[in-house]
């Protein structure tokens, strides 16, 4: 009897494991930064971006509002940083306590895993449903690839995330 409730209680432990490590990461890539000035359909290229996992927060490490998502990325610009220089990014929060979609208006949306935000502080990226129309405020844009992003004193930019195949043809 034993064993057969070890074994169960090893498969139930392996189980969430695997979960645990199977969460897939919409984030990590390398990422073309463009702009597109207002009246144009022209995007004119400005940094490539690089977005990989860092390490997990503890509670201790944040404020309490932020303990709910403790998962955090490095933001890394080939322009604007060197190697060693790198910005933190968050996931918007969407809790019962705290909905930071709610200011652009896209709860909704996000609740039906149409949109995803990460905050890096000065700017914020987005991944919705490619060729949407997104509304942020009174303004409304077409978001080509499904990835866009606000950056502090610049506006709207468009994000196209590179494969190792369109790193090879550029």
């Amino acid at each position: 009897m034993k064993s057969i409730m070890f074994k169960i209680v090893f498969l139930f432990c392996f189980c969430i494991q695997i979960n645990a490590q199977t969460e897939i990461d919409i984030w990590s890539g390398t990422y073309a930064l463009s702009y597109q000035p207002e009246g144009s359909e022209i995007l004119i290229p400005m940094d490539t971006i690089m977005i990989s996992p860092s390490r997990t927060l503890t509670e201790d490490e944040v404020a309490a509002r932020f303990e709910s998502d403790l998962k955090r990325w490095a933001i890394r610009s080939f322009m604007e940083f060197d190697n060693e220089n790198f910005i933190k990014a968050r996931r918007f929060l969407f809790d019962e306590e705290n909905d930071e979609y709610a200011e652009f208006g896209w709860s909704e949306l996000h609740k039906k895993d149409k949109i995803n935000c990460l905050d890096a502080g000065h700017f914020f990226m987005c991944q919705s449903e490619q060729k949407d129309e997104i509304q942020i405020g009174d303004e409304s844009f077409n978001s080509e690839t499904g990835i866009f992003g606000i950056r502090l004193h610049f506006g709207l930019f468009h994000l196209k995330k590179l494969t190792l195949l369109n790193l090879k043809s550029s």
